[in-house]
């Protein structure tokens, strides 16, 4: 009876312990696992972010996947934010990576814009058209940039937000084609079709046409068409020059 005693005892003691060790990491555990999730639940109830953004419209994109913004007028990215207290306050600023394109946005006025649209949570920026036209098929061509959101009270930074597009406005579509002779009453047939003027202007970048898959490579001042990429086969199945003689 004693040993029986004994052997109960030890095993109460061993559940205790155990008990006691299972209590005290679940005690451990509730304590890290409660600092992560109180960062977490400030993050997101206390502070602002942008959620998503949409364009007015549908874009190009490059092979890379980068949206082309055309320049024909001003053009406005929506911007849904994450503003769980309504914070009425929200202060932005816009810096393009490419100091180029800052300097020019600098000296234009009013070419980057932010302003409040239906809610605290919804806001519009805008990049003007003037601004878009200067560099629009330029070099320095990308809107890329870092926006920077802020309480205006309290100057209290919120967390960046990173836009990726670029100016470049798509070609348009050719159109008015037509047969005509190269001298009246004879001569070769002409097939002709109205494409913009495309030195001076938006689409000046312009560098190569493609008819029924084969691609033709347009010199630098747009006056001969080449067959190779690296521009020394002209073609002489393409002339600049306006046909004289309609049929």
């Amino acid at each position: 009876m004693d040993n029986q005693k004994f052997t109960l005892k030890k095993k109460f003691v061993l559940i205790k312990t155990i008990f006691s060790f299972i209590f005290s990491a679940f005690l451990l555990s509730c304590e890290m696992f409660d600092r992560p999730v109180k960062g977490f639940l400030e993050y997101y109830t206390e502070t602002v972010a942008v959620g998503k953004v949409e364009l007015e419209e549908i874009f190009p994109t490059t092979d890379s996947g980068i949206t082309c913004i055309s320049s024909d007028s001003n053009k406005q990215i929506k911007l849904f934010l994450r503003n769980p207290q309504n914070y009425p306050d929200i202060g932005f600023n816009y810096y393009f990576f490419d100091p180029n394109v800052q300097t020019i946005a600098n000296s234009i006025p009013d070419s980057v814009k932010i302003q409040k649209l239906e809610s605290n949570s919804s806001y519009g920026l805008t990049f003007s058209k003037a601004f878009l036209e200067t560099i629009d098929g330029t070099d320095s061509n990308s809107l890329k940039g870092t926006l920077k959101l802020y309480q205006t009270s309290t100057l209290r930074n919120f967390e960046d937000f990173g836009i990726n597009y670029i100016a470049n406005t798509s070609p348009v579509t050719v159109r008015n084609p037509a047969f005509q002779l190269t001298e009246p009453g004879k001569g070769n047939y002409i097939l002709c079709f109205f494409v913009p003027v495309l030195n001076n202007t938006i689409h000046k970048d312009i560098n190569r046409i493609i008819i029924s898959g084969t691609t033709y490579y347009l010199s630098d001042d747009r006056s001969v068409f080449y067959t190779d990429a690296e521009k020394t086969v002209s073609s002489d199945l393409f002339t600049s020059s306006a046909s004289t003689y309609p049929l």
